[in-house]
């Protein structure tokens, strides 16, 4: 699995927890927390990957358009929403 270095703010009882436990278990903080995120799911497929990603860009150009229509006033959050619940609807 590919790994990303990262750092992150945690509260004091969190790491130490994580760290305890990670000396208990002999593996490191990160597979403990990977395990807790449950990020071990698989990933999806290249194929399913890009049909995701085009579905959000055609979303987002449908509120580009509307936006562009020359909506007085817009508010992205507002018509995001819109779309959102008319879609789910």
């Amino acid at each position: 699995m590919l790994k990303v270095r990262t750092t992150v703010g945690i509260a004091d009882q969190t790491h130490e927890y994580l760290m305890l436990r990670a000396i208990r278990e002999r593996r490191t903080i990160g597979d403990i927390i990977d395990e807790l995120a449950l990020v071990s799911q698989p990933r999806l497929s290249e194929g399913d990957l890009d049909r995701q990603i085009e579905k959000d860009l055609a979303y987002f150009r449908s509120v580009g358009r509307k936006i562009k229509k020359g909506v007085k006033n817009w508010n992205a959050t507002k018509i995001i929403r819109e779309e959102r619940d008319r879609d789910n609807a």
